[in-house]
């Protein structure tokens, strides 16, 4: 049996999440249903975390395990074939039996990138977040930093989330390199440090969460909060 991991890219526009759904469209469920058809046999894939619907992936991690002999330069092509446009495999390697995307992942990156000009573009605002509004990017940047560090943010947890899943993480925000004038990408990036295995450390942050530091630290920058004097 051998072990595979694939980096991804997709438009998550067009799907209901990572997730698999009955009946629904989801990066999951149709990477499972084209790799099956190659192995002859059912074949989980394993993802590096759970997108909501709508939410894209520039190089999110996923695995799975076949007996195929195909080399993981055609595997990578002929899953690309049958993949819709917004779905890409990027790379496909063989890698360790035992590597898992979620538990052996050590970091990742969330970037919301908010368009400040007057006019979003058609081809940019299914992408970012149009706020054509005075913005005080250093007041943004400085209330960002509260957030730097280890935080138990249980508080913010759905009432359904196993205790065991209530761990503490870690994060970082940062203004990214902007890649124009009208854009202000913020980055953030966590890991968790509990359940460690084999060196490496567990990750589980819920989007509420993290989309409330953002819009907390947007709505500061407008004025709107006063933890900074």
């Amino acid at each position: 049996m051998r072990r595979i991991r694939i980096h991804l890219a997709y438009d998550g526009g067009p799907f209901h999440g990572w997730q698999v759904q009955p009946g629904l469209d989801t990066i999951q469920g149709i990477l499972e249903r084209i790799v099956s058809d190659m192995e002859g046999k059912p074949v989980h894939v394993a993802g590096s975390g759970r997108t909501d619907a709508g939410v894209h992936a520039l190089e999110q991690v996923a695995a799975f395990s076949i007996e195929n002999p195909i080399p993981p330069l055609n595997l990578k092509r002929a899953i690309n074939r049958l993949l819709p446009p917004a779905i890409r495999v990027l790379q496909a390697v063989e890698t360790d039996p035992g590597f898992h995307p979620r538990f052996d992942a050590i970091a990742k990156t969330y970037e919301y990138r908010i368009a400040r000009g007057e006019i979003c573009s058609p081809f940019e605002w299914p992408y970012v977040h149009h706020h054509p509004y005075p913005l005080n990017e250093n007041r943004m940047m400085a209330m960002a930093s509260i957030f730097e560090g280890e935080h138990d943010f249980t508080a913010f947890a759905a009432s359904d989330v196993p205790v065991r899943e209530r761990v503490i993480g870690s994060s970082l925000a940062h203004q990214a390199s902007e890649r124009a004038e009208a854009f202000l990408p913020l980055v953030l990036a966590q890991a968790s440090i509990s359940s460690a295995k084999q060196g490496s450390r567990r990750k589980r942050h819920r989007r509420r969460r993290r989309q409330f530091r953002v819009r907390f630290c947007l709505d500061d920058a407008d004025g709107h909060n006063s933890a900074i004097g």
